[in-house]
């Protein structure tokens, strides 16, 4: 999680990559059960629409899917 808080956070860096990066180790902690409290996700899924506000690329939306399901989004 500090990698996370320096380095790829919605906080510490609002780039395309650092979504997907951000997405994706989130994901890994959330299935991997090393998350030692609730995870940030609102923060991902509101980056993530902001940088991906409709369904365009494939891989964005898979990790757009990752991020409004670790927020609890139904809607989304």
């Amino acid at each position: 999680m500090q990698l996370y808080d320096e380095a790829i956070s919605p906080s510490a860096a609002q780039t395309r990559l650092s979504f997907f990066d951000a997405a994706s180790l989130l994901w890994r902690f959330e299935v991997y059960g090393c998350a030692g409290g609730p995870l940030p996700w609102a923060d991902v899924r509101d980056l993530g629409v902001r940088l991906f506000p409709r369904a365009l690329l494939p891989f964005a939306d898979a990790m757009m899917a990752l991020a409004r399901a670790g927020a609890r989004d139904e809607q989304g």
